[in-house]
């Protein structure tokens, strides 16, 4: 009896309609918002991507935005690039966009670009705390923006005036992957909040580095 229940379920499932795949870019936009609500990365860039190519012109620009953000997070860093110019063409005064093109030219190691996009931002908001950051990064061993990061907000001071400490960011081919892993960040907070000691949170995070920067 639980047999022949099983087999028949078995059977309704393998003869029910598959789940039809968006058709529209509001479609596939809603279905990327669902994989983003769910940490799924690479689902949430791949029907991000769909919603674009199929119609750009419906979505707000700071839905593109929103959605070059996750493309860059999938290291589809050529596409956010892409997408966040097209943003800049209809509105060149969007300094979200500024924001996030200058950091996305960072991570794909186009420092001069990044530097240049992030001072069109300063020139309208020169105590932008995310955009000194992005600039200070994009700047190897520039420490100036890191003391004006950390006095304009005390937010980010200890992290700004941390920075003056260390050395100039590696210019290591999957730098960009440590970084968006978010590992020293989580570093900083485990022996800040006492989860970890100095010495454990360091190997944690030496190992981490050594794993995303060599697989």
């Amino acid at each position: 009896m639980v047999g022949s229940f099983l087999l028949s379920a078995l059977l309704m499932l393998g003869t029910a309609d598959p789940v039809p795949e968006p058709k529209d870019a509001v479609s596939y936009k809603k279905l990327g918002d669902e994989h983003v609500a769910k940490d799924e990365v690479r689902k949430a860039a791949d029907a991000y991507e769909q919603a674009l190519v199929l119609g750009r012109a419906e979505f707000t620009a700071d839905e593109c935005v929103r959605m070059a953000v996750v493309l860059s997070w999938d290291d589809r860093l050529k596409s956010a690039i892409r997408e966040l110019s097209l943003v800049l063409t209809r509105d060149p005064g969007n300094l979200t966009a500024k924001v996030q093109l200058a950091r996305i030219y960072a991570w794909d190691g186009q420092l001069t670009r990044a530097v240049d996009e992030a001072d069109t931002v300063l020139m309208v908001a020169p105590n932008d705390p995310e955009t000194l950051l992005v600039k200070a990064n994009a700047l190897p061993n520039s420490t100036s923006l890191l003391d004006k990061a950390a006095t304009d907000n005390p937010a980010i001071a200890p992290a700004a005036l941390a920075a003056k400490s260390s050395w100039f960011t590696p210019n290591a081919e999957k730098w960009a992957d440590v970084e968006k892993g978010n590992i020293l960040q989580t570093m900083l907070t485990d022996v800040l909040t006492g989860k970890k000691s100095v010495a454990d949170g360091a190997k944690w995070a030496d190992d981490q580095m050594n794993t995303t920067l060599n697989d």
